[in-house]
């Protein structure tokens, strides 16, 4: 059944999901630590600090955006049972990478979900804290979730992005992404993209690793 693999994938634990990611990152002689933790597993610090890194890279260009700044509303997205966490932390040696109170430095929250009669895994939220940023934690998270993906039978990644934020539009572009047809200003024919002034956001896309 074309269901059957988003729903083992939302079944699974955050230790079988962890199997595809890389548990630590050297970056720049740094190291850092990731682990995956579902909306039911995250610490209340931990909450805070996605939270509050979303919102210092994010409010702005929501206020300016169709959507509008709704804390209440995002946060009920960002939160939802079926989101599934890829979280950063900083670790000053390799014996610390389990250290629970190293702040957030970066995050990606996805779900596994039906799109178009397609398996994807779909990224809701890519952020990096602004002390953290050109180190190349969105790259790296990026690439395990195309890993998960795969391995999980999704046909790809999706994510929406904000017309006006050109910094993360020129990184998907380097990172392959290309606008999906469910997009609005997406061409029927696939060879031009029409840019409809109703819509501030492109939904873009990428096929999963293999």
């Amino acid at each position: 059944m074309s269901f059957s693999k988003v729903n083992q994938a939302n079944k699974a634990s955050p230790e079988v999901l962890a199997s595809q990611v890389q548990s630590t990152l050297r970056l720049k002689e740094q190291m850092f630590c990731v682990d995956v933790q579902t909306s039911t597993t995250l610490s209340q610090s931990t909450r805070e600090d996605i939270w509050n890194i979303f919102e210092t890279n994010m409010r702005d260009m929501y206020n300016s955006s169709s959507f509008g700044w709704d804390p209440p509303e995002k946060q009920a997205e960002l939160f939802h049972p079926l989101s599934r966490f890829l979280v950063v932390h900083k670790s000053h040696s390799v014996e610390n990478v389990d250290d629970e109170r190293a702040k957030v430095e970066a995050y990606a929250m996805f779900r596994f979900e039906r799109e178009e009669r397609e398996n994807v895994v779909y990224c809701y939220e890519l952020q990096v804290s602004p002390t953290a940023r050109q180190l190349g934690l969105g790259k790296a998270l990026m690439q395990d979730l195309s890993r998960m993906g795969a391995a999980w039978g999704m046909k790809k990644v999706m994510l929406t992005v904000f017309k006006a934020n050109a910094d993360a539009c020129r990184f998907y572009e380097h990172m392959g992404f290309t606008m999906d047809e469910t997009s609005p200003g997406f061409a029927e024919d696939g060879d031009e993209w029409v840019d409809e002034e109703e819509g501030d956001y492109v939904i873009l896309s990428k096929p999963t690793s293999v």
